[in-house]
């Protein structure tokens, strides 16, 4: 057993089809962004909620088709952001706090997407020979603000899009509808895990590989990227500490999940 479990639980290691004890971890985090509620030469990329006649399991517009315009002039602007490309990776974290230019945190979470399948821009920079592994987001974040005349091409490679609300609160909110605890709360491929789960992962630490990170963690998020029995994607908290760290996870490990006696 790697790690002490509670009264009244026992762990069980999670076995892949293949007979495989190892899975893939990643991570995620909160970014900061600042913004306002008001379209300014400085706040002028739009931060977008649910079209009405969005339908579940229904594709509608692609990310190209977003930057292109097709959701102007819809009143489906929640607020303005100043970067787009921390806004891009505001949607692949599914969350973000934003700091107005009122002084007031308004923190955002993923509402809906509009289903097209996710793809990674990493995999779009190596395929175009911009970036070599390994591939992190902050190398990412250097290639694209470094080119910027290129960003809308490489977003548009993604085509998946997701929309956002309003979230009041001290932290973002998983898929379970809970505010995520950094390095306790996992997302999980919700087709075969629940929320509410207690696990156990170990696996390697992000900044130092030789490092063991091993947690006791719970089961309160999903992702688009986040399939598979033995694949996690560990939530590290808000802000750029935390984003160095989820930034470079990509390990594999092993899981258990806890059940009780």
């Amino acid at each position: 057993m790697p790690y002490p479990a509670q009264t009244g639980l026992s762990p069980h290691q999670v076995i892949q089809p293949d007979g495989s004890q190892t899975g893939l971890f990643t991570g995620y985090f909160e970014p900061v962004l600042k913004g306002s509620f008001k379209k300014t030469a400085r706040y002028c990329y739009p931060v977008y909620a649910p079209p009405l006649n969005l339908l579940p399991d229904v594709p509608h517009v692609t990310r190209g088709q977003v930057l292109r315009g097709a959701l102007e002039n819809q009143q489906l602007e929640l607020l303005y952001v100043d970067d787009a490309v921390d806004l891009f990776f505001a949607h692949v974290q599914g969350s973000a706090a934003i700091e107005m230019d009122d002084g007031r945190i308004q923190r955002i979470g993923y509402s809906a997407k509009s289903g097209h399948p996710y793809v990674a821009i990493g995999k779009t920079l190596k395929d175009m020979g911009a970036l070599q592994l390994p591939i992190t987001m902050d190398s990412i974040k250097a290639w694209l603000r470094a080119n910027p005349d290129q960003q809308e091409h490489v977003f548009a490679s993604n085509p998946s899009f997701i929309f956002f609300k309003m979230i009041d609160g001290l932290g973002p909110i998983g898929a379970s509808g809970e505010v995520l605890i950094p390095q306790q709360s996992l997302a999980v491929d919700d087709t075969i895990w629940p929320y509410g789960l207690d696990m156990i992962v170990e696996t390697s630490d992000p900044i130092n590989a030789s490092k063991p990170f091993i947690r006791q963690m719970r089961t309160a998020d999903t992702g688009s990227a986040i399939r598979g029995v033995i694949r996690g994607d560990i939530y590290f908290g808000s802000g750029e500490a935390a984003g160095a760290q989820a930034g470079v996870m990509n390990a594999h490990g092993k899981l258990w999940v806890l059940l009780p006696d």
